[in-house]
């Protein structure tokens, strides 16, 4: 789970999840609003974060940051 965290000038705050290695987030459409760039915080490191892509209807955004990490939520291909 990560920390988001929309630029201090509009101060809201909100969580995400690792989706993948490449260091894609996905989170709520509502948590970033208009925002371009994001604050994320995880329990090692803060981030900048670009948002890349967002669903308004659906509520959705997803933001890719630096890294690489292993432990990322890992979504089913399945029912």
């Amino acid at each position: 789970k990560i920390k988001l965290k929309e630029k201090e000038a509009q101060g809201g705050s909100g969580s995400g999840f690792l989706i993948n290695n490449s260091g894609h987030v996905v989170t709520n459409y509502h948590v970033i609003g208009s925002s371009k760039k994001v604050k994320i915080r995880t329990h090692e490191k803060n981030y900048i974060g670009k948002v890349i892509a967002i669903d308004r209807i659906n509520d959705l955004a997803l933001i890719k940051i630096a890294t690489q990490k292993n432990s990322h939520l890992k979504l089913a291909s399945n029912d």
